[in-house]
């Protein structure tokens, strides 16, 4: 699982992302899998992925589910 930071226009950290493209795929194209499909699809990228803020991961369409938590 490789993570996506958001960042503001000064440069500070607003969220993390997190998506993994199907099939097993190395670190290094996974990065790449994950660029592409920002590049070319963002909004249908982060609406599958998972957001963070802190230590809070949020699911998309998770039907009122309560988000798991991490630490």
């Amino acid at each position: 699982m490789i993570n996506i930071d958001q960042l503001d226009s000064a440069g500070n950290k607003v969220c993390a992302w997190c998506f993994v493209p199907e099939g097993g795929l190395a670190a290094g194209d996974c990065m790449v899998a994950q660029k592409i499909a920002l590049e070319t699809f963002e909004t249908k990228a982060l609406a599958i992925a998972n957001r963070s803020e802190g230590n809070v991961w949020r699911r998309p369409n998770s039907g009122g589910l309560p988000p798991p938590q991490i630490g």
